[in-house]
């Protein structure tokens, strides 16, 4: 089923959250979650006149939608489009007695009825750390010895983690292992789980290799090696020996494409996993008769911990890993970064006398 998104970008110790409302009904957010307890930590709000919405996420285990001002009480309809108070109404909506609230789930005979939207939330790391030639994702190469080189090596599968990246790659991008949020229900005789949240972290990372740097007019531009730069910069980083020149910003906006394609196909995959997850079930007897257990329980099934891989090689991700690398996005990425650049430094040879129209890059762009 078709699962809500909330794109975001992250850098590493900068993460930011959605808002929630804890137990006691109290505003605040998730930080970011342990990766073993997958549980968030709850840290209120401060009041504000911010409007924000309670999600009906399982029928008979949440609350109602009902749209409220962060530290106010809960109006109901009229008083919500007119801005007046008005007296109770038979049938209308109001909180109900905590007193008189069942935990979620459990005791309640409700059947297993009509489910909301789980949440998918996407994070996205800019790691300092450079990835070892093990690790594996999506990768900007350098091209091998040979008359027409590919700038990408295509790879089997990803990793949850950089360690080192060899001489010959300039980025890398790869999605973590899935951290899914889930609360268990009844369902008749049994307990089935409920995925709230699904947390995506991407995790990407971009340089120059040794011996390269960028080309920078006023800087290390010169008659003897203008050409050369916009030459190399026309080229994307493709050629043999290793090119000199060519820009990091053109290398994470390769990367940029990656985690685009990632997050635009994730519901395609990621539906028939939550599919399966929620069919499983245990029986609400024996050793699972309690909720602690049967949560336990369905979280420990191979379905559902095998939801969380995201490599290429356990297949619940074909659409994104079927994508070319690179690809006409890849290259428009870069070349949106280049063509400025080249543009410039053939300006600055026609500004300084370096007879730009001798170089063909420069010639094709009409400078004389």
């Amino acid at each position: 089923m078709k699962s809500t998104v909330f794109l975001k970008s992250n850098t590493q110790n900068n993460h930011s959250s959605k808002p929630f409302f804890n137990t006691d009904g109290k505003a605040g957010f998730f930080s970011r979650h342990s990766e073993e307890t997958e549980k968030p930590f709850f840290t209120p709000y401060p009041e504000q006149p911010k409007s924000i919405s309670v999600k009906n996420k399982c029928s008979h285990c949440e609350k109602p939608t009902v749209v409220q001002k962060m530290g106010e009480n809960p109006k109901n309809e009229e008083e919500q489009i007119t801005g007046l108070p008005t007296e109770k109404k038979e049938n209308q909506f109001s909180f109900p007695d905590k007193k008189n609230v069942k935990n979620k789930g459990e005791g309640q005979k409700d059947e297993f009825k009509v489910k909301g939207n789980s949440t998918v939330r996407f994070s996205t790391i800019q790691s300092n750390q450079l990835p070892a030639d093990s690790v594996e994702g999506k990768r900007k190469n350098c091209p091998p010895a040979s008359p027409a080189p590919q700038r990408h090596r295509r790879l089997n599968s990803t990793a949850a983690q950089i360690a080192a990246m060899g001489a010959g790659t300039w980025g890398i991008t790869m999605p973590d292992n899935l951290g899914i949020y889930t609360e268990t229900c009844r369902d008749g005789a049994n307990w089935r789980l409920n995925v709230t949240l699904v947390n995506s972290v991407i995790r990407t990372h971009s340089r120059l290799l040794a011996g390269q740097r960028e080309p920078i007019p006023g800087v290390n531009t010169t008659s003897a090696n203008f050409c050369d730069q916009v030459t190399e910069l026309d080229d994307l980083g493709l050629g043999h020996p290793l090119h000199q020149w060519y820009m990091i910003r053109a290398v994470r906006a390769h990367e940029d494409v990656h985690i685009d394609e990632w997050r635009d196909n994730f519901d395609t995959d990621w539906n028939p996993l939550e599919a399966a997850i929620e069919g499983l079930s245990v029986p609400a007897s024996g050793a699972t008769a309690t909720k602690a257990a049967a949560t336990t329980a369905l979280r420990s099934d191979p379905v559902f911990q095998n939801a969380r891989d995201t490599t290429n090689g356990g297949g619940n991700f074909p659409t994104f890993w079927g994508i070319p690398d690179p690809n006409a996005n890849t290259d428009a990425a870069e070349r949106a970064v280049v063509d400025p650049r080249i543009q410039w430094i053939c300006k600055r040879a026609q500004w300084d006398g370096w007879n730009p129209a001798g170089c063909p890059v420069c010639s094709a762009l009409g400078f004389v």
